[in-house]
């Protein structure tokens, strides 16, 4: 999928922001564009796309109304099948968290730019919606899934060894 094929969202509050990614996106050969301020505005257009369908959202993480996590959160839960880059001015260990959370929930995260952004960050993070494998996009490893049944016979069999992280009140020393 080339750059001139695909469907970018671009949820970010900040007009100024908002229009410097949208002439980068341009630029770098993106002809179709759409945009929101908040993440309620995004899951809106996200639910109202049949016809050409939105590939990916550059998102923002401080919005009013429905911040980028929130909008995260909705999008894994929603099962939409957009890709995601985590476009934010916060620090590279809150966007990696967001990132993995993000992927937790089900939402593919092609990466995280911290701003302002370039449009040699933003093509080669569009580069990898050609390959959406769940092993290129995230880095997570595959748990296994158990039927019900199965998880009631390991219970039976003794096949779980419960552990216990005690909680502790640091002023007083109780658990």
């Amino acid at each position: 999928m080339s750059s001139t094929t695909l469907h970018v969202l671009v949820v970010e509050d900040d007009d100024f922001q908002r229009n410097i990614i949208e002439d980068i996106l341009r630029s770098i050969g993106v002809r179709t564009i759409t945009s929101a301020a908040n993440g309620r505005q995004a899951l809106n257009l996200l639910s109202k796309q049949t016809e050409h369908p939105i590939d990916v959202a550059i998102c923002d993480l401080n919005m009013p109304e429905m911040d980028g996590m929130e909008f995260l959160r909705h999008l894994g839960q929603e099962h939409h099948t957009v890709s995601v880059i985590l476009a934010s001015s916060l620090e590279t260990k809150v966007l990696s968290s967001v990132s993995r959370m993000s992927e937790m929930y089900g939402t593919r995260v092609l990466g995280t730019v911290e701003k302002p952004l370039t449009s040699t960050n933003i093509k080669n993070l569009l580069l990898k919606v050609r390959d959406t494998s769940p092993s290129t996009l995230v880095n997570l490893p595959q748990m296994p899934r158990f039927a019900v049944n199965e998880i009631l016979n390991g219970i039976r069999d003794g096949q779980f060894v419960p552990y216990l992280q005690p909680k502790v009140d640091m002023r007083s020393g109780r658990i």
